[in-house]
């Protein structure tokens, strides 16, 4: 995912979405994941909004510092 950080949300999108079809992952599976990363939940806000409302570089932040 960190290979695919960009500050325009399209350009990262389409970057999770290939990677993704490459290794065979559902999109939603995915996008589950990276949710859990920043919030701790499955649910919740759409991606594109946690995006915009915590800032490219506090999303890419918290990805970086799952544990």
């Amino acid at each position: 995912l960190l290979s695919c950080r960009n500050n325009e949300w399209s350009t990262f999108m389409n970057n999770v979405k290939n990677q993704a079809a490459s290794a065979n992952i559902e999109n939603k599976i995915i996008f589950s994941a990276i949710r859990i990363f920043l919030t701790g939940s499955a649910k919740g806000m759409q991606l594109q909004d946690l995006f915009t409302d915590l800032g490219y570089q506090e999303f890419f932040e918290r990805i970086e510092n799952v544990q």
